[in-house]
């Protein structure tokens, strides 16, 4: 069951909006971990984790005001054949590039993983889509973005693509 939440942020996401933005998760957060406050100790532990993150998730969204925010976004994509699917956290589309992006409370993939290859999740989101400039994790627990884009990200596609249709084909 689906938590009642508040209506969208529509506020500034300008950098001076911080604290409106961080009040705004707030409520999100507390309507979201309120089933599990009730009914589980370990909803506690989750809801304080999540507000310690607040102060720099306000800062990261307030670095984007100009981009709308596709969040818990469905894809699907049929690409030589196959069909690619995937639910990603959030898309942060300005019009003219996007940003994937994947919040993590675990940890996260490292760079070099990113890099090489073999952290998939958010290159595959990014065969869904047209103008992906950067996939980033946001690593909530220590407050860090690990993105990758330009060259590397350029470069890395087509070797993901390749991989997944190779197994596609098995």
């Amino acid at each position: 069951q689906r938590p009642q939440l508040p209506p969208p942020y529509r506020g500034s996401r300008q950098a001076g909006a911080r604290g409106a933005i961080e009040q705004h998760l707030a409520l999100l957060g507390d309507a979201v971990f309120a089933h599990d406050v009730a009914d589980r100790p370990l909803g506690r532990f989750w809801r304080q984790a999540f507000q310690r993150s607040l102060p720099w998730l306000a800062e990261q969204l307030s670095q984007r005001p100009q981009a709308a925010a596709l969040v818990e976004h469905e894809l699907a994509t049929e690409r030589d054949g196959w069909l690619l699917k995937g639910r990603v956290d959030r898309i942060d589309d300005d019009g003219e590039r996007q940003v994937v992006v994947d919040y993590k409370t675990g940890a996260p993939p490292s760079k070099a993983d990113m890099s090489e290859g073999e952290a998939v999740q958010l290159p595959h989101y990014a065969l869904q889509l047209t103008q992906v400039a950067a996939i980033e994790y946001w690593d909530l627990k220590n407050r860090k973005c690990i993105a990758l884009d330009g060259e590397a990200l350029d470069s890395l596609l087509p070797q993901v693509a390749a991989r997944l249709g190779r197994l596609a084909e098995d």
